[in-house]
């Protein structure tokens, strides 16, 4: 019977052990700062349109790119787009075009440092 109560009290105060490490290691996550934020801009021209039109994904979907009054902002060329987004302190990173049915969409990755 003592030997029974020593085995017990063991795996009690093991189990107490594992449970209060897992308590302490779970307290001690510290939520990582994020130094830089990340977008993929495509370009895309509207049927019987001479300018392009500017979708912005920040990693909740496809948004058109808007000026500080809310109007879709149209640009004259690819680079126009680019030189816009430096305006803002984005920087490009990587540049990727897309082929579906013959339609080519143009993708470009920047970043940008968050204060």
């Amino acid at each position: 019977m003592n030997q029974y109560f020593c085995i017990m009290k063991k795996t009690f105060i093991l189990i107490t052990l594992a449970f209060l490490l897992c308590v302490v290691s779970y307290a001690q996550q510290t939520p990582v700062k994020r130094t830089e934020e990340y977008c993929e801009l495509r370009t895309k021209r509207p049927l019987f349109s001479g300018k392009l039109v500017a979708e912005v994904d920040y990693g909740d979907g496809d948004k058109v790119l808007k000026d500080e009054q809310g109007k879709s902002v149209e640009f004259s060329s690819a680079i126009g787009v680019l030189n816009y987004m430096n305006s803002l302190g984005w920087e490009l990173l990587n540049v990727h075009v897309w082929v579906n049915d013959g339609d080519g969409y143009t993708y470009y990755v920047m970043k940008r440092k968050l204060e």
